[in-house]
């Protein structure tokens, strides 16, 4: 799949579905044609600003975190990178 101007992430591996909060992009991969790590499941979304990925069992829950937000469990949309509790600059995204 070729990426559009309204998906740009359609050309990632195990590309499902994406939806855009802001200016960032929730998007739902399959971990196993992704090649990523699928021990705590083989449904993975993914923030496209910091890289957070959070893993879940079916692809329903997935979509549910997917609407719900990557404020909902992206430590930098948050505003809660563990890096910065601690006093080191975040490598995701960089606050200080």
């Amino acid at each position: 799949m070729e990426a559009t101007k309204r998906k740009p992430h359609r050309n990632w591996p195990g590309y499902q579905t994406e939806r855009k909060h802001g200016g960032t992009y929730a998007v739902v991969v399959d971990g196993r044609e992704a090649w990523l790590d699928t021990t705590e499941g083989r449904w993975q979304v993914i923030c496209s600003e910091h890289g957070a990925i959070l893993s879940a069992t079916s692809l329903r829950e997935a979509r549910v975190w997917m609407r719900a937000g990557t404020t909902e469990w992206c430590d930098c949309c948050r505003g809660t990178c563990t890096d910065v509790l601690y006093g080191a600059s975040c490598i995701s995204c960089g606050r200080a």
